[in-house]
């Protein structure tokens, strides 16, 4: 219940019971109406003032129940305001300390800076593909609407050191920046790069000026909402059953069917055979769709492509096909 509603409760219990005693006076005592609702309110309130006018021994024993019903507003209103205000700090107090905890032991997790409507999609997203979560906003409404819907928020700047340490960046898997800000967002690059040269780091950029600025800070890769919803549109326009299949597989987990890609690790059992020779489809049942070396985008391949240390591959299966392909491309272990 809400504390207006509470408040409105309580005013209505005191009037109810003021306006009783008032007209229990004018009854009993026939007094007038002013001085029946002035002893009915000393009486309510229990301040202890002297009786208006002597009382009939009917007057003194509804003037005992009209206590009773006074001290009895008064420790409801007493009980109702003090539950709703331990219930409520107490409650966020608990809240807080639990994700406090939370957010220490986490680990392989996706920093999101910036709760905005770029910033949302990124958390319903990596959510929605069971990847753990974390908010980063110095907004209050936004940190309060990430609560709501689950996700552990740090409210801050993030481009604070003290803040991404406090996010976890040392223990995370990747990062986004997505802050309305062009220079907020290279900043977040700095500030994370610093930490990790090895975390994956996304930025959005509004305009195309900044995306080589935030490229050179540190950004893996740098995204920019309205060009790239632009060439969306067009490519849906175009080619309007190729980009439902890329939606399909990438983005709806009803599908059978995903797309991944899988770093080949150093001394896994793929390292140094050709395609040919791993024979993923024939196996496990993964088409292989393409390879990336370094820059380059090897697409097709053919059974001679020899896969080797660093390669990105890019991979169609089930999510149990898929599975099985990251265990093939882990790294060896030494010794």
């Amino acid at each position: 219940m809400t504390l207006e509603r509470r408040l409105l409760r309580i005013v209505l219990t005191f009037v109810a019971v003021i306006t009783f005693g008032g007209i229990g006076y004018v009854i009993i005592e026939g007094w007038t109406w002013i001085d029946a609702f002035y002893m009915a309110v000393i009486t309510v309130t229990t301040v202890g003032f002297a009786e208006v006018h002597p009382l009939s021994q009917t007057g003194k024993v509804f003037t005992s129940v009209l206590i009773l019903l006074g001290v009895g507003a008064i420790t409801y209103a007493f009980t109702a305001l003090t539950n709703y205000v331990i219930a409520g700090e107490l409650g966020d107090v608990l809240k807080g300390i639990r994700m406090k905890r939370q957010i220490q032991s986490i680990r392989d997790h996706f920093i999101v800076c910036g709760f905005g409507r770029v910033g949302q999609q990124v958390c319903n997203q990596l959510a929605q593909e069971g990847h753990s979560v974390l908010v980063v906003d110095n907004d209050t409404t936004m940190i309060q609407e990430a609560k709501e819907r689950g996700y552990l928020v740090i409210q801050g700047d993030a481009g604070n050191d003290q803040v991404l340490l406090d996010a976890g960046i040392m223990q995370a898997k990747g990062l986004v920046t997505a802050v309305e800000s062009d220079a907020s967002n290279l900043y977040v690059v700095l500030t994370a790069r610093t930490f990790r040269r090895d975390l994956q780091i996304v930025a959005r950029a509004d305009s195309e000026e900044p995306i080589e600025k935030l490229h050179r800070a540190g950004a893996d890769h740098v995204l920019s909402p309205y060009s790239l919803g632009g060439r969306l549109m067009a490519q849906t326009l175009l080619r309007p059953n190729v980009v439902d299949f890329l939606e399909a597989v990438m983005y709806d987990t009803t599908q059978h069917y995903f797309m991944e890609d899988f770093v080949i690790g150093s001394g896994c059992p793929l390292d140094g055979q050709t395609i040919g020779e791993a024979q993923v489809r024939e196996r496990i049942g993964v088409t292989i769709l393409g390879l990336k070396r370094g820059q380059e985008y090897l697409v097709p391949t053919t059974t001679s492509t020899q896969l080797c240390e660093g390669d990105v591959l890019m991979a169609l299966g089930s999510r149990q096909q898929l599975d099985h392909l990251a265990h093939l491309v882990q790294p060896a272990l030494s010794g």
